[in-house]
């Protein structure tokens, strides 16, 4: 298995999803923030040392925050998929994975049209 890095290169439009949050996240250091994210593997290293491991670098590409009552519909989703995915042991092309993300946009949506 490869070791992850995160390439410390802020996309302009990440930086623009976090803005309004980013004086928050610095007077609350600690605090725990949930989002949606896409990630673009960039990078890798194939050590000719054995002894290292390779490495897969990853870049943010997308992020969307989750705050107020969404926040808590992302986490509920996080747990849900982490549930299914340390008993089954994967979530490719479940279809119990699939549901679960069916209804998690569902509620997303519904939530941005003001509950209709």
């Amino acid at each position: 298995m490869a070791d992850v890095k995160l390439d410390a290169k802020v996309l302009a439009k990440v930086a623009e999803a976090l803005e309004e949050h980013t004086t928050t996240m610095f007077d609350r250091l600690g605090s725990r923030w949930v989002a949606v994210v896409e990630l673009q593997a960039v990078e890798r290293s194939e050590p000719a040392d054995d002894e290292k491991p390779d490495t897969v670098k990853l870049r943010i590409t997308e992020l969307e925050l989750a705050t107020g009552e969404n926040a808590r519909h992302v986490r509920d989703v996080l747990a849900a998929l982490y549930r299914l995915r340390t008993t089954a042991g994967t979530l490719d092309e479940d279809s119990s994975a699939a549901r679960i993300l069916r209804t998690a946009s569902g509620v997303l949506l519904t939530s941005l049209d003001g509950g209709r």
